[in-house]
C-alpha cells in the first residue's frame, strides 16, 4: 500500500519478531498492544507523517485515538476503539509503562490458567476428556483478571502522563493487579466445597498463585514486599 495512505498505521514487532501493522482482534483488546503507539511517536521512522507531527506538539495533553473495524469475509461485524493519553517529550515513559503494564498482565493471566489447571487436577482426578475445558474454565480467572485490568491500565497511563514518573505508577500497578489476580482467583474458588479435597485444591490454588506471581521471572512489580 502506498505511503500516503499509511500515515496513521502503527507497525510493531510481534513476540516471533515479526512486524506487522496494528489492527484490531476480536480476542486481544486495543490497550494491550497501546505500547506500539507510543513507539510510532518514539521513533518517528516515518518522516514528518501523523507521529511525528503529533510529537511536535509541545505544552499540551493530546489523546491518541485508535479505531478499528472487524469484519468477517468482506462483512463488518463490529467497531472497536479506546484512546490513550500523550504529552510531548513523555512517550519514553509512556511506551515503557505501556509495555510494562501489558507485560505485567500478560504474565497474570497467564499464572491464573496455570492455576486452574493444577485446581482441576484436585477437583477432578478423573476427569472425562470431554469435561476437561469446562472443567478449566470454572476456575480460570483470566476473564476477570483482564476485565478489572482495563481500568487499571488506563489510570497507568493517566498518572504517567501526568507526572512522568513511570517507576512509581508501574510500582502501584503491579500491587493492583496482584490484588485483583487473588480476587479473580478468589471468586473462582468459591464454588467449592469446604472440606476434603474441596479445601486440599483452594490452599493448594491459592498457594501456587502467590508461587508464581513471586517467581524470579515475575515483573517486579507484581512481587509482594519482604517483610522487615
Amino acid at each position: 500500500m502506498p505511503a500516503t495512505y499509511l500515515q496513521d498505521a502503527v507497525t510493531y514487532d510481534t513476540p516471533g519478531g515479526k512486524k506487522t501493522l496494528l489492527k484490531p482482534s476480536p480476542t486481544r483488546e486495543l490497550w494491550r498492544e497501546s505500547h506500539a503507539l507510543y513507539a510510532a511517536v518514539a521513533e518517528r521512522d516515518k518522516g514528518t507523517d501523523l507521529y511525528g507531527r503529533v510529537a511536535m506538539l509541545h505544552g499540551r495533553r493530546v489523546h491518541l485515538w485508535a479505531i478499528g473495524l472487524l469484519a468477517t469475509q468482506g462483512k463488518l461485524t463490529a467497531w472497536l476503539s479506546d484512546e490513550f493519553p500523550y504529552v510531548p517529550g513523555r512517550e519514553t515513559q509512556l511506551r515503557h509503562a505501556a509495555e510494562q503494564g501489558s507485560a505485567i498482565c500478560e504474565y497474570t493471566a497467564r499464572s491464573l490458567y496455570l492455576v486452574a489447571a493444577a485446581t482441576r487436577e484436585i477437583a477432578y482426578p478423573n476427569p472425562k476428556p470431554d469435561d476437561k475445558a469446562a472443567q478449566l474454565a470454572r476456575f480460570n480467572g483470566e476473564p476477570e483478571m483482564w476485565a478489572g485490568a482495563a481500568d487499571l491500565f488506563h489510570h497507568l497511563l493517566d498518572q504517567v502522563a501526568d507526572t512522568g514518573a513511570a517507576i512509581e505508577a508501574l510500582a502501584t500497578f503491579g500491587r493492583d493487579i496482584l490484588a485483583l489476580a487473588i480476587m479473580s482467583l478468589d471468586g473462582r474458588l468459591t464454588s467449592l466445597p469446604s472440606g476434603g479435597t474441596g479445601l486440599q485444591a483452594r490452599v493448594t490454588a491459592r498457594a501456587r498463585l502467590r508461587a508464581l506471581l513471586g517467581h524470579s521471572k515475575a515483573p517486579v512489580q507484581l512481587k509482594e514486599p519482604a517483610d522487615a
